[in-house]
């Protein structure tokens, strides 16, 4: 398991991704994915999250940079957002 990843993309649909490291960049394009720190972890941190997908939900996870979000209907559970969160699409729950 690597500790820093620069850059990684969800484009797919119905997935469960868990982070148990630090992601420079994270791009979520896909639809109904979930995005969560994995279980006992003290990492999952990101520090861009881009969102172009509909219907994903992410949880405890740490957002220390950009939040971006164009998508609608996600859902960020217990996230520890971003100093700066862009929200342009309809019906996000922060």
């Amino acid at each position: 398991m690597r500790d820093h990843i620069e850059n990684f993309s969800v484009n797919g649909h119905n997935n469960k991704v868990e982070i148990a490291s630090t992601v420079e960049t994270l791009i979520v394009s896909g639809h109904n994915n979930k995005i969560l720190s994995l279980p006992g972890s003290t990492s999952g941190q990101l520090d861009n999250l881009i969102v172009t997908g509909h219907n994903n939900i992410f949880e405890n996870l740490l957002i220390v940079g950009d939040l971006i979000v164009n998508g609608h209907n996600n859902k960020f559970i217990c996230a520890r957002l971003a100093s700066q969160v862009i929200n342009q699409g309809m019906n996000n729950k922060f």
